[in-house]
């Protein structure tokens, strides 16, 4: 049975406004909306546990999403993470409201499947980067979950970190028995030192290892293996969107080429969520074994790739990507790895 997982990390609103194109204004040369309805959906870490969920449908065990809320907002967080419970009950959220704190929304407005606008409304946070205030309201939310006892346990502990204060705090990673995936945001590369995997896209890897200025996927790769020797960290996944994931470990670099679908893409919101999303699924298949750790963690993340690959092609409001992950495993792919796992 695969181990639990358990998401630590910051929550945002994700809505969207569907609409059909009825002309041009007269105004502007915009397009105006007609028959427009809207949908709010967990976004962040939340989108990322909803996929962990569709992953593990088939060989459920528990998923727990642990994320900092505000007052304001705590009700409409329950009640959207309760819709998904009803569809996978083996999800578990685990909040704490904490003084102050806001959500960040996400609007965007679709017609069919076409992005014509996004709105996002940040609000004033004292609770982003390295504050105090992040610090410590991060450390409570470990503390609720008892992080400290699972990750000596055969778990999977993902930190999705979107600098609103819920990953404000890395824990000591000794004696460690569970695997450790990061996605990470601004913080400096040493904050996250022990973990298992990062999984940054070029720009966030970038911020965290300026030394990086190659586009070239193999020497980001060489790059990002030389990250993983300096903090002991056992790999970096840089995300390459098209162009696939340049990984490195502190023994190897290599390219890893996208998964190529043969539907158009979509939408690339939550590309990354899918791919780290992937590597958590396989790791907690996988015993924390240190002898098998790299072979593991690459096989995590080609799969992980593939989800990107089917994610992006897949509308926010349908079930396609439930659908299509079926598909590979069942019709599109003779590959062990994921007729094993999906």
């Amino acid at each position: 049975m695969p181990a639990n997982i358990y998401v630590i990390g910051d929550l945002i609103l994700d809505q969207y406004s569907y609409g059909q194109v009825s002309g041009l204004s007269a105004e502007a040369p915009v397009p105006v909306l007609k028959n427009i309805t809207t949908q709010d959906y967990l976004g962040g870490a939340g989108n990322l546990t909803e996929i962990l969920a569709i992953l593990s449908f088939s060989n459920p065990s528990p998923v727990h999403l642990a994320s900092l809320v505000g007052q304001s907002a705590e009700y409409s967080i329950s009640r959207l993470f309760e819709g998904l419970q009803k569809r996978y009950p083996y999800l578990h959220l685990h909040t704490l409201v904490a003084p102050d704190y806001a959500i960040s929304i996400k609007h965007r407005v679709m017609s069919g499947n076409y992005l014509l606008a996004r709105m996002d409304f940040e609000p004033p946070s004292s609770y982003l980067s390295l504050s105090l205030t992040s610090r410590d309201a991060a450390i409570e939310l470990q503390k609720e979950i008892g992080l400290s006892n699972l990750i000596r346990q055969e778990n999977v502990i993902v930190f999705s970190d979107y600098d609103k204060g819920s990953c404000g705090a890395f824990p000591s990673v000794e004696q460690k028995r569970s695997w450790v995936i990061v996605d990470p945001k601004h913080k400096p590369i040493g904050f996250y030192k022990g973990a298992d995997i990062l999984t940054p896209n070029l720009n966030e890897f970038r911020i965290i290892h300026p030394h990086t200025t190659t586009d070239v996927p193999i020497e980001i790769a060489v790059e990002a293996s030389r990250a993983c020797q300096k903090y002991d960290i056992g790999a970096i996944a840089v995300t390459l969107g098209e162009r696939g994931v340049a990984l490195g470990t502190a023994d190897s670099s290599e390219h890893i080429s996208p998964y190529v679908s043969s539907k158009p893409v979509i939408d690339v919101t939550g590309a990354g969520d899918s791919i780290t999303a992937g590597i958590a699924y396989i790791l907690s298949c996988r015993p924390y074994v240190q002898a098998s750790k790299q072979n593991a963690i690459k096989e995590a993340v080609t799969f992980g790739n593939a989800c990107a690959g089917i994610y992006v092609t897949s509308p926010r409001n349908s079930n396609q990507f439930e659908q299509d992950v079926k598909d590979v495993q069942n019709t599109k792919t003779k590959n062990s790895t994921y007729k094993r796992v999906l």
